[in-house]
């Protein structure tokens, strides 16, 4: 016994961590198989396997084939001399956030005494007399071990020998056995290294179950609806992993062509980009639409949302790996958002909407993940003062942002970007030798078409002698005359006219008699811009001549056609009685440029959007998420049962986030998280990943904050598409 105590501090648990061996820890290593080939057992065991022709029967060549089974290291993971047999089955190791070998009952009680190691209690044992079977589940070094073997009450050299005699005699192959009476058998896989077999991982099963609960039962489900859960879990994943890189700050851009007309789009927004892929499988059809309701919700976040739901559904398909029931994870990962979303709370900090520098820093971090990132300066605050414009701060909980319009003109840069407090129309003034330039504006916006009438489809006019097409021509001269008359009779001198698909919407005739008149007109004003207008001027949408007054146009200080390259816009400002909305030129020097530039804004505006629905803001960079990871680590511990597993593989899930923004920034992902795994778990849990100094610093003193909202939606999406699918046992595809 004191020869094997001496071995247990000459490893180290992790597998990514390399071994190497001390000439003391060699002596230790010497001494320990001296005293166990010394044995009875031992001996017994190579005899026996001499007489099958199984090991050498000279007792050095024993010792040193019996030193490089069980003692000579080989890789677990990623190339690294960092395990061995005699570690993974007498000791223990992790891998993937998992207790991996530990079948010594001797090494367990050591650990348990050290307060290493919590025991979650027994599920299957085997009584042998003075030694038993047993099958149990812990937790070491902070990690699960969801269910292990290990002899109880044996002898070091007894386990040993039956490893060794199974490893021989039927390597990766079920090993039967008796002891005192009853049967039970032991499975050691064999592990390959550079051509040399090792025992990599005995398995020991046997007896009848001795703890009826039914929790502790495996689910295997039917193969068909196994095959269809694996299926639509893989293309979801596939999915997620498709614009992964595209998170955070230095996530790339993707560049997406059109099937027709070979037009081009580059940017790096989730919901733009899930929205144009060619997605098939229905199951990846889900984390589009997941993307689209993010969208609707929050505005922000559309990436992350995808990104969480990939990882939950890795974790999931780890739990159904390990025989549980999807309804009992489904319904785990209900429980565990919920946790989430009420320690989101708590560690959220309130915001004023007078607190302007809250507000910016908001809008800020939401565009610094953008193309137009380096112009996040001057679209915040336009972002702010929008949102702020067309809102009463002091009883308003949402924001139409409808309210807000965008309109694109090539020309200039980005930077020439303008808050107007006014109109802006994308048209320009119609009519040679009209007005481009009216003062002391009084505007109209008409639905009727100024030009001579059309006859309806089926009929026809026909005319046979040029004195009655001179009469049409002087009727139809007649006609516009009068309207344009009645027009300016009203003292209208700004015409909008709305874009009509019957008839042209204002002929040349009156385009000619209107300019005579001074009246500057802008035609095909789109239909879904008429409230809009009317709602910032304050004039009425007039459906005919006979409600053409002067009580139905609105009034602006100057209305003014402004030209920026080779594109013309009508400007209108000035506005006395102006309306809660507001419109945003944005100006750019191309049209990819442009369109990126309009998709982030428009995702800032939503951030200030969140901010009104819900006024609290917690820190980004990762740093809520390791902090719900941490939380949850904690409150699996204190529960029992299968639920405990779901909430952890909610908890690891979650790790997803901060890993990938260290992973896109260039940084070393696991220690970065690791780095902040452990600041969070000394309280700093405003502490996130700072991708700009590639360090791990106070998120909120550079100002990296995101709406409470935006988190909260994303959980809550993730974890219902999740539930979603793992719920799905088959596809049915309908003829119609």
């Amino acid at each position: 016994m004191r020869s094997l105590k001496a071995l247990y501090d000459n490893y180290k648990p992790l597998v990514t961590d390399q071994e190497t061996d001390t000439a003391q820890e060699n002596q230790e290593v010497d001494k320990f198989l001296d005293d166990i080939l010394a044995s009875d057992v031992m001996i017994q065991a190579h005899q026996f396997l001499g007489r099958k022709k199984l090991a050498p029967s000279s007792a050095k060549a024993f010792r040193d084939e019996m030193k490089r089974l069980w003692f000579e290291h080989y890789p677990r993971a990623k190339g690294t001399l960092s395990s061995n047999g005699f570690e993974h089955v007498f000791m223990g190791e992790i891998k993937n956030k998992e207790v991996s070998g530990f079948h010594s009952w001797l090494y367990f009680i050591n650990q348990e005494a050290l307060g290493n190691l919590n025991y979650k209690g027994w599920i299957k044992r085997l009584s042998m007399g003075h030694v038993s079977l047993l099958k149990a589940q812990f937790e070491w070094e902070g990690e699960r071990k969801p269910l292990t073997s290990m002899f109880v009450g044996s002898s070091p050299e007894l386990e040993m020998a039956l490893y060794t005699i199974c490893f021989k005699t039927r390597s990766g192959k079920e090993c039967p056995l008796t002891g005192n009476g009853k049967t039970f058998s032991i499975q050691t896989h064999p592990l390959t290294y550079q051509g040399k077999t090792y025992i990599g991982s005995p398995v020991a099963s046997g007896g009848a179950r001795n703890a009826p609960s039914q929790s502790n039962k495996g689910y295997k489900d039917k193969e068909k609806p196994t095959q269809i859960r694996g299926s639509n879990i893989t293309a979801a994943r596939a999915v997620a992993d498709a614009i992964r890189t595209s998170l955070g700050p230095r996530g790339m851009d993707k560049m997406i062509q059109a099937a027709k007309g070979g037009e081009v789009t580059i940017t790096n927004d989730g919901a733009t980009i899930l929205k144009q892929m060619q997605v098939v499988h229905p199951a990846a059809k889900m984390l589009v639409e997941l993307s689209k309701a993010q969208d609707v919700e929050a505005g922000d976040g559309t990436t992350s949302v995808v990104v969480m739901a990939g990882s939950l559904l890795e974790q999931a398909e780890k739990l159904l790996a390990k025989g549980m029931h999807p309804m009992i994870i489904s319904e785990a990962f209900q429980k565990a958002a919920e946790a989430s979303v009420e320690i989101l709370k708590n560690i959220a900090q309130p915001v004023e909407l007078s607190d302007r520098e809250s507000l910016l820093k908001s809008a800020s971090t939401s565009l610094n993940s953008k193309v137009v990132s380096q112009h996040s300066g001057l679209l915040a605050p336009i972002a702010v003062d929008a949102v702020m414009k067309v809102i009463d701060p002091s009883k308003d909980t949402n924001v139409d942002l409808a309210d807000v319009k965008i309109i694109k003109q090539l020309g200039g840069t980005v930077e020439d970007t303008e808050l107007v407090k006014g109109l802006v129309l994308s048209q320009k003034s119609q009519g040679t030798g009209g007005p481009n330039r009216v003062e002391k504006a009084r505007i109209g916006l008409i639905q009727f078409c100024i030009s001579p009438p059309k006859t309806d489809m089926d009929n026809q006019v026909i005319v046979s002698d040029y004195t009655q097409m001179d009469r049409v021509l002087r009727e139809e001269r007649t006609y516009i005359l009068n309207i344009v008359k009645q027009i300016k009779k009203s003292g209208c001198n700004v015409l909008l006219i709305q874009k009509s698909i019957l008839r042209d919407a204002v002929s040349d005739l009156a385009l000619h008699f209107l300019a005579k008149m001074k009246i500057m007109v802008v035609k095909d004003v789109e239909r879904d811009d008429i409230e809009f207008i009317c709602k910032t001027i304050g004039c009425r949408p007039i459906a005919s001549l006979d409600h053409f007054v002067a009580e139905a146009l609105g009034s602006a200080e100057l209305a003014e056609e402004v030209t920026t390259g080779t594109n013309k816009f009508v400007k209108i400002t000035g506005i006395p009685a102006e309306g809660k909305t507001v419109t945003v030129l944005l100006r750019g020097s191309n049209k990819l440029v442009l369109e990126e530039a309009e998709r982030s804004l428009h995702d800032a505006l939503c951030v200030i959007r969140c901010l009104v629905k819900n006024r609290a803001i917690i820190a980004g960079g990762g740093a809520p998420e390791i902090e719900l990871s941490l939380r949850l680590n904690e409150l699996s511990r204190s529960m029992t049962g299968l639920e405990a597993y779901c909430f952890k593989a909610f908890a690891e899930a979650m790790e997803v986030i901060p890993y990938t923004l260290a992973e896109n920034a260039g940084l070393n992902p696991i220690r970065t998280v690791t780095e902040l795994r452990n600041r969070h778990a000394h309280g700093e849990f405003t502490t996130g990943i700072n991708v700009r100094k590639g360090t791990i610093t106070n998120i909120l003193e550079e100002n990296v904050v995101q709406p409470l909202l935006v988190s909260r939606s994303a959980i809550t999406l993730a974890s219902e598409t999740v539930r979603s699918i793992l719920k799905i046992d088959d596809i049915v595809n309908v003829i119609r």
